[in-house]
């Protein structure tokens, strides 16, 4: 099972006005905003023995940039300038809630850069970086469960209880590391007892007991307990 977790920072530098005309020109009004993006992505694996993510391998991508020219009347129809931002942006590996937020920054950004602009200016420029992590985690514990349901129901009609003595007969082991049982998949609270089988897996107790008065395979290794007469 995979999930992706991701987080995104912004920043503008302070808005740049001038006057790109001579006085004596009819004023237009023109934005100019640059758009620069550092992207980094990383994989983890939570396996039957980790209770955190372990990190396997990330790196950096190569630096985006975008440029978006808009004149004042295209700016205040603020869904047209969403837009064309957003349509810009298209290929950008910011997505979801993450692009929603770099949307809203630079709009509101730009507002406030055309309130306080000058008087005589018509020109604004605005240089807004962005920087997204996203973190790929494959949950193997998942996996395992899901198989180990699958096994349960395609083996319904086959299984056989293990012998009551058997089950009882099982060692009880302290738990001193991190880990999950994989029948219920809740962590091992730390110096609680486990059960271990004979193939060395271990479980909760209440969880391998039911699972043995079911079936006299491990349900990890399919290591054979002697079978209920």
């Amino acid at each position: 099972m995979d999930f992706i977790f991701s987080d995104i920072v912004l920043e503008a530098d302070s808005p740049l006005t001038t006057r790109d005309q001579p006085p004596h020109s009819p004023p237009r009004f023109f934005i100019d905003l640059k758009f620069s993006c550092i992207s980094y992505f990383s994989d983890w694996i939570i396996t039957q023995d980790s209770a955190e993510p372990e990190f396997v391998d990330g790196g950096f991508q190569p630096m985006i940039e975008s440029s978006i020219h808009l004149n004042l009347r295209q700016f205040l129809w603020h869904g047209s300038a969403r837009e064309t931002i957003d349509r810009e942006l298209k290929y950008w590996p910011v997505w979801g809630e993450e692009r929603q937020k770099l949307l809203d920054f630079a709009m509101e950004k730009t507002r406030q850069a055309v309130i306080s602009t000058p008087p005589g200016h018509n020109f604004i420029h605005i240089d807004f970086r962005v920087s997204v992590s996203h973190k790929h985690i494959f949950d193997d514990r998942l996996i395992v469960h899901r198989v180990l349901q699958q096994s349960m129901e395609e083996d319904a009609g086959l299984m056989i209880p293990a012998a009551a003595s058997s089950i009882e007969s099982l060692e009880i082991k302290k738990i001193t590391e991190p880990g999950t049982c994989s029948i219920c998949m809740e962590e091992f609270t730390e110096g609680c007892d486990g059960v271990c089988m004979p193939c060395s897996h271990v479980f909760h107790g209440d969880c391998i007991k039911k699972w043995l008065r079911t079936s006299h395979y491990s349900p990890l290794c399919r290591f054979e307990m002697p079978m209920c007469s």
